[in-house]
């Protein structure tokens, strides 16, 4: 699933957004040909929370059955993030959950693809600047810690 996320943002804009992937896939780094996605490794609770608080959208593309409710998901809806999701990635969630957050529902990767250009396109008007911006240009290269330093330099 993650490096088919990943072939997804190799071909958007680098200067339309920042695509952080946590957890234990730092052995995709050889198949990343778009500056802006930042692979972050495994990330201790506290350091997951900045990286949810910096973000606007959370995904979700699960397209194959698992059993229970994904973890990442209560996550995304705890930090309040919009959330790119398969209708599996929402299994056992309350609806009343949801409530105040924007659901791109996709159910194949061609539609994930195009919620992907539909959130970039609604992150142009005024749905995603609530949140601080972050200066997609910049980051390319950076540490997290210097991410982090940029995102809070910016309030």
């Amino acid at each position: 699933m993650v490096k088919r996320v990943v072939e997804v943002f190799n071909s958007v804009d680098p200067n339309e957004f920042v695509l952080f992937i946590t957890g234990p896939w730092l052995h995709l780094k050889g198949i990343i040909r778009n500056p802006s996605v930042v692979l972050t490794g495994l990330l201790p609770h506290d350091e997951l929370k900045r990286v949810l608080a910096m973000s606007d959208v959370g995904l979700a593309p699960v397209f194959t059955h698992a059993a229970g409710t994904f973890l990442k998901t209560l996550a995304y809806i705890a930090a309040s993030l919009n959330i790119i999701a398969s209708p599996y990635a929402l299994q056992g969630i309350d609806m009343e959950l949801l409530r105040g957050i924007r659901v791109y529902l996709t159910r194949s990767w061609d539609g994930f693809r195009v919620a992907v250009s539909t959130v970039l396109q609604d992150s142009r008007g005024m749905v995603f600047r609530q949140r601080k911006p972050l200066l997609r240009n910049q980051v390319a290269g950076m540490s997290l810690d210097g991410i982090y330093s940029l995102v809070e330099n910016l309030s």
